[in-house]
């Protein structure tokens, strides 16, 4: 592995929690030798990709990520073309609701709205996505090529968090065709137990899968009608999304 490649792997791993990991546990988590970890970790901390807490002497992600951040969002005016749709999502359904963004073989969460209802679970802006049990990650994973989706039932975790979670490649395979098929994907107590999230995708010039928009909530309030209407919402905000980052992006 190249000191380009580690350097990669150093930042991957840090923008996953707990966030904030010694030389000691970096170098256990990659299998890279501490002596030349110390020597890229030095490099990345010199040009702000990396900072190191002056009394816990632990590593975490560098301000650059955040002007970087920033500065996309500025120039992609994503979140002018976002905000608008979840806020109206939220206004109609009373519910939380997120937009997620693939990101090459990851997804994470992009923008919220909080909606009226207390969600006990934290969603972090950032935080990489399951494949496997949350309706965000499921409905962009179902849409990627069949070759890309196989690739990650191979290569990722497909950690249990419910009784209701699945977690054999073969059906969860089966479960993105289905998702495929009806167009949007129901996470179902699959993460969080009582809670349900139903999830439509947004397409970049109408073929590529781009993001999603999601709806989270306790599972007493999502009815089958509501679960129809609010697909059919979510849809038509997804609709307005897609033409508009064809056109800007």
């Amino acid at each position: 592995m190249s000191s380009i490649e580690k350097g990669l792997t150093i930042i991957d791993r840090l923008s996953t929690p707990p966030y904030e990991l010694s030389l000691s546990e970096l170098s256990v988590d990659l299998r890279i030798g501490k002596s030349g970890l110390c020597k890229i970790l030095a490099e990345l901390e010199q040009k702000g990709f990396v900072s190191r807490h002056s009394l816990s002497r632990k590593y975490s992600l560098g301000t650059v990520f955040l002007r970087m951040g920033t500065l996309y969002k500025s120039r992609s005016g994503l979140e002018d073309i976002v905000e608008p749709i979840l806020g109206m999502i939220t206004e109609i359904t009373q519910e939380s609701s997120y937009f997620g963004m693939k990101d090459g073989y990851e997804s994470f969460l992009a923008f919220k709205k909080e909606g009226i209802y207390n969600f006990p679970y934290t969603r972090t802006i950032g935080k990489k996505i399951t494949i496997n049990a949350a309706s965000t990650g499921k409905v962009i994973t179902a849409f990627r090529t069949d070759e890309e989706i196989q690739y990650l039932l191979k290569t990722r975790d497909l950690k249990q968090w419910t009784p209701n979670t699945i977690i054999d490649p073969v059906r969860l395979f089966e479960e993105y065709r289905e998702i495929r098929d009806q167009g949007w994907a129901l996470n179902n107590e699959e993460y969080h137990l009582g809670f349900m999230g139903i999830s439509v995708p947004v397409f970049y010039k109408k073929n590529e899968i781009f993001g999603c928009l999601t709806v989270v909530g306790a599972k007493e309030r999502f009815t089958e009608e509501k679960i129809r209407y609010w697909c059919q919402l979510m849809n038509n905000g997804a609709e307005s999304v897609s033409e508009e980052i064809s056109m800007r992006l």
